[in-house]
Order: C-alpha cells, then structure tokens, then sequence
C-alpha cells in the first residue's frame, strides 16, 4: 500500500507543487525562440518512436517541477535532465505496449477519485485547483490524462511486480538496528540567528558589514537576543532571533553546515547563505531520539516494502528493454 500511496502523491502532486515561474528568464526565452525545430525522431522502441517534441514537453514539465538551482545555467540544466527524459519515455512506451497486451484499463470514476483525493490532500477547491494547474501550463484534461497514465502503471505493477516483493522480519529487524545506532549518534540543534537580508540591488558590502557589527556588539558582551531583536532583519526577531531545535537537511546547506560545526556557547559568523548573512548562536545539541521497536516495526516494513518495489519496478522495465529493440539518437536541438 506504501508503494501505491507514494507514487500517486508523487506523480499526481509533483507538478501541482511546482512553483510558478516569478519573472521571465532569458534561458526561459531561448527555449521559446528554439521551438520553432523540425519534428524529428528522438527514440525507437520496437514498432513505436519518440519524438523531440514529446521530449520537450516532458522536459518543460520536469523543470517547472524540479526547477534548477539558483543562479545555475538552466539550458546546461535542461540538457542534463534530457537523457533522464528520453529514458523514462522510452520506458513509458514499454509500459504502454504491456499495458495494450494484458488489456488494462481505468474508469472514469476511478480518474475522478483519484483527483478528488489530490484536492483533498492540498486543500483546495475547484477554482484553486484549476487556477494551480493554470499557473502551470496545464488544462484539467491534460492533468486527467497524466492521472490516467499513473493510475494504469500502477495497475501493472500490482499485475508484474508486486508478487516479487517480499520483506523478511529480520530485514525489519536489522534495519531497526542500524537506524538505532545511527541516532544515538545523530543530534539535533537549537540555534538563535540574527539575518541581513541580502536582496536584489541590495549593497552587499554594507550587509555583511552589519552582521560583523552585530557579532562584535554579542563578541563584547550583550546578550545575543537584545543584539537580534534590534538589528535582525529576518521574522525571528520578535522572538531574539530563535529557531527553535532543527536537524540537518531542514536549514539551507552553508547555515547548516557552520551550525552543526560549532559547540554549544558557540557564536559563529558572519555565514552568507542565499538569503543574506547570518549571525549564529547555537545554544545547545539536542540528542537523536529512538523509537520503541514495536513502535517502528511497521513504519520500517512499509519503507522497505517501498524501497524494494522501487527496484523490482526498475528491473522489470529492464527485462523490457532486453525484450525490445531500442535505438535512442542524439536529442540536442
């Protein structure tokens, strides 16, 4: 059940989440300019092909969901993200030739479920809904249609792949204990920040330049939250600059990185992130909890069940292309 659950929240939320593009993008422009390309064959597998276009629609989808990094090439992105395309083409038309082979199909009222639970899980009504998929580029049928073609997958891996999974209890059991070992050893950060927010057109210089007199004013004496509530520019100021106890993976990389490296007491900075310089006490760790055996024991089956139908889907895509002609040529434009 894991597995269905993920890969509906997956396939069906990815671009609904997808922020909407704040400004235009001169990568974004010369993707528009290089539309204009003959249509020409990108793929064939067995009596079927993929073409440029279908390519860089899937593409466009990809990016607005998956959006590079900021201030990366996005064309370099884009080209980098084009073979991972074609592959997962290619592996739908293989899934399409099963799913026409063993004669599946899905009801309008199960497309209309699953859409009703996707609304249901975001909170949002009909208006909202379409307005989301708007944003996006897409009509309420083009999203019904990727519905469809998950809900269809999904059918075929209960049908090919299921059947292949089995969790054993002392994979459970073994996996149980190398998550123990591992957070006894974890930890957690409680931290107080003060930010200079770095903005567009904003004097860089003269930011870092505050944060340093900030770390000089705590450095001589005064108490890190007075400093914080009068010169921190971020919405942590009312409370002194608190963040509350957070683990690694939940801060952007450079803060976290000088946070988790400092002792206790410590103050640290100034640290630039992409949203300005910052001015870091941390003021304690916070030991890594471990969850009762009885209590984990499910959570754990579930993620190695999911883990697992993650890879037997993979391997039976490639026992598809063994059984199949493919010929990928070049995609560039």
């Amino acid at each position: 059940m894991m597995f269905r659950r993920r890969a509906c929240a997956l396939a069906l939320g990815a671009v609904l989440l997808a922020p909407p593009a704040l400004g235009a993008d001169p990568a974004d422009k010369k993707a528009e300019d290089d539309a204009l390309v003959v249509e020409r064959i990108v793929a064939v597998v067995d009596t079927d092909v993929v073409l440029l276009s279908e390519v860089e629609e899937a593409l466009d989808l990809l990016v607005k969901a998956q959006p590079p990094p900021a201030g990366s090439d996005r064309l370099a992105y884009r080209d980098k993200k084009r073979a991972e395309v074609i592959d997962t083409l290619v592996a739908e038309k293989l899934l399409e030739r099963e799913i026409k082979k063993l004669r599946i199909d899905v009801s309008e009222p199960e497309i209309e479920r699953a859409l009703e639970a996707t609304k249901a899980q975001y909170n949002l009504d009909d208006a909202a809904f379409e307005m989301a998929l708007a944003q996006q580029g897409m009509s309420l049928k083009d999203y019904k249609d990727g519905i469809k073609k998950q809900l269809l997958k999904l059918k075929i891996v209960e049908l090919k792949v299921k059947s292949r999974v089995q969790i054993r209890d002392q994979d459970v059991k073994s996996t149980y204990a190398k998550k123990k070992a591992v957070a006894q050893k974890d930890f957690k950060v409680r931290a107080r920040h003060i930010l200079f927010v770095v903005g567009e057109g904003a004097d860089e210089n003269a930011k870092r330049a505050l944060a340093e007199r900030a770390m000089a004013r705590v450095k001589a004496g005064e108490p890190f939250e007075k400093v914080a509530s009068e010169m921190s520019e971020g919405p942590s100021k009312k409370s002194g600059g608190s963040l509350g106890v957070f683990g690694k993976g939940e801060m952007l990389p450079a803060f976290e990185e000088a946070a988790f490296a400092a002792a206790p007491g410590d103050v640290v900075g100034p640290v630039r992130t992409q949203v300005g310089w910052h001015v870091i006490l941390v003021e304690e760790r916070v030991a890594g909890q471990v969850v009762a055996a009885d209590q984990a024991e499910q959570q754990l089956r579930e993620q190695l069940y999911e883990e697992e139908m993650e890879r037997a889907f993979r391997r039976y895509i490639d026992e598809l292309k063994q059984q199949s002609y493919i010929e990928v040529r070049s995609a560039q434009r």
